[in-house]
């Protein structure tokens, strides 16, 4: 794998005549994907440099291929770091009431409310949530005289009593 690597450094993407560096160092690209090599001429002697490296002879013609032959190996930059693992999608109102035993009244009355839950589930929204547990929604039923499964299918209701606890 290293020979691979040092080999791959040293093949530029494309043929490129020593004519093409300039005292201004050229960017080549190379089979080595995150190696570029640098083509510089120096300008008082016409000498030609890839990296710190000098081309003793130039261009000879290898069918398509130009090979320069230079006076040392390249060695190739270290890989870069390999890309951090994405970050988990943000919690959302919905995702951190079903994880609490308590609240799951909240999480069924939240569910059967389209309006309470598009918000609910949307880790953009930005609001304050005064969730009342199992025991407040009980009392609650209970004042008002109807069942869970009352509540939850007056979607209308519902939504209204949700909403009041959303600032």
């Amino acid at each position: 794998e290293l020979l691979t690597t040092i080999l791959s450094y040293h093949i530029a993407t494309s043929p490129l005549p020593a004519s093409a560096a300039g005292v201004v160092p050229v960017s080549v690209a190379t089979l080595l994907p995150y190696g570029a090599v640098q083509l510089q001429l120096l300008q008082f002697t016409g000498t030609v440099f890839v990296n710190d490296a000098m081309v003793t002879t130039a261009d000879v013609q290898a069918g398509a291929s130009i090979v320069h032959i230079i006076d040392k190996v390249l060695m190739p930059p270290p890989p870069p770091s390999p890309s951090p693992p994405p970050s988990p999608p943000p919690p959302t109102i919905a995702s951190v009431a079903s994880g609490v035993d308590a609240l799951s009244t909240l999480v069924a009355a939240v569910s059967a409310s389209p309006a309470i839950l598009a918000a609910a589930t949307d880790p953009t929204t930005a609001v304050s949530v005064l969730a009342p547990t199992n025991d407040a929604f009980a009392a609650a039923l209970s004042m008002l005289g109807l069942t869970a499964e009352q509540l939850l299918a007056d979607t209308e209701l519902l939504t209204t009593i949700l909403s009041y606890h959303i600032s």
